[in-house]
């Protein structure tokens, strides 16, 4: 069986009694838990990082709006964010125009 990894090395300001090996595996773990949850999502799906808005606080204000919808499909229960933006696109004449 074949085994493939890749090694990183690191540097910490903590004490050794707060930098345990299991501690800053708990560290690192978080960091990358928090990268690809959200950020992940507001970058793959939303496109935040190939954006190319540039004037004022606009940037600032398409994060806040990102985040928002993020939030608003999880708490209405919606774990895929890819495939509830495809249904309401394809819903948009429904949504906006109920006839």
């Amino acid at each position: 069986r074949d085994f493939s990894g890749e090694e990183r090395s690191g540097i910490t300001s903590a004490p050794r009694s707060a930098a345990s090996a299991r501690r800053l595996l708990q560290v690192v773990r978080g960091h990358w838990q928090i990268e690809n949850g959200l950020h992940d999502r507001r970058d793959v799906t939303l496109g935040e990082d190939a954006s190319q808005v540039r004037m004022g606080q606009a940037a600032h204000i398409l994060a806040c709006l990102n985040n928002a919808v993020c939030g608003l499909a999880a708490r209405g229960g919606q774990s895929n964010l890819a495939a509830l933006q495809r249904s309401m696109a394809a819903a948009i004449d429904r949504l906006l125009f109920r006839a």
